[in-house]
C-alpha cells in the first residue's frame, strides 16, 4: 500500500478540477487543434448530433409508447431532440474556442464552423417540416 502524502500543489490542482463544472470540463481546449482532421471530426460530431435530433423528431411524430405508458414517446422525443441540439451547440462552442487559441487570424475558421452550424440547423429544420407536413 502506498502511503505517500499528497503535495500541496497536487491538492490545489485537484480542488481546481473539482470546482469546474461539467460544461467547463468538456469545453476545455488545451492546445489549438485546428487541422484538417479537426474539421472532419467536427463534421462527424454534427452528423451524430443531427441524427439524434432527427431521431427525436421521428419519435415525437411516429413513435409508439413503450410499456403501454401513454405519451412517453413525447417525453423521450423531446429529451433526445434537446440532447442533440445541446451537442450541436457544444460542438460549435468548442470549435470557436479552439480557433480563438490559434496564433493566426482565424476568420476563415469562424466562417467555416459557423456555416457548419447553420447547415446542421437547416437539416434539422427541413427534417422537422418533412416529418410534420
Amino acid at each position: 500500500m502506498d502511503t505517500e502524502a499528497l503535495k500541496p500543489e497536487q491538492l490545489q490542482s485537484s480542488k481546481k478540477e473539482n470546482n469546474l463544472n461539467f460544461f467547463q470540463q468538456i469545453l476545455t481546449v488545451n492546445d489549438a487543434p485546428v487541422t484538417l482532421s479537426y474539421l472532419f471530426d467536427n463534421i462527424r460530431n454534427y452528423t451524430f448530433a443531427i441524427t439524434l435530433v432527427v431521431a427525436g423528431l421521428w419519435l415525437l411524430n411516429k413513435g409508439d409508447s413503450i410499456f403501454g405508458i401513454p405519451y412517453i414517446n413525447l417525453v423521450f422525443g423531446v429529451h433526445v431532440v434537446f440532447c442533440g441540439l445541446i451537442l450541436m451547440g457544444l460542438n460549435f462552442t468548442h470549435s470557436i474556442l479552439a480557433i480563438a487559441k490559434t496564433q493566426q487570424k482565424g476568420w476563415p475558421g469562424y466562417i467555416i464552423y459557423f456555416t457548419l452550424l447553420v447547415g446542421s440547423l437547416e437539416i434539422v429544420w427541413v427534417s422537422f417540416w418533412k416529418l410534420y407536413n
